[in-house]
């Protein structure tokens, strides 16, 4: 179902840039 592959993208997406998110906190901190 194409919405719920846009769905699954879209959380890979987010939980990649709360990844990188997490590496800058800890870089920086």
């Amino acid at each position: 179902d194409a919405a719920l592959r846009a769905a699954a993208q879209a959380i890979t997406d987010l939980a990649a840039a709360l990844g990188q998110i997490d590496d800058w906190i800890v870089d920086n901190i």
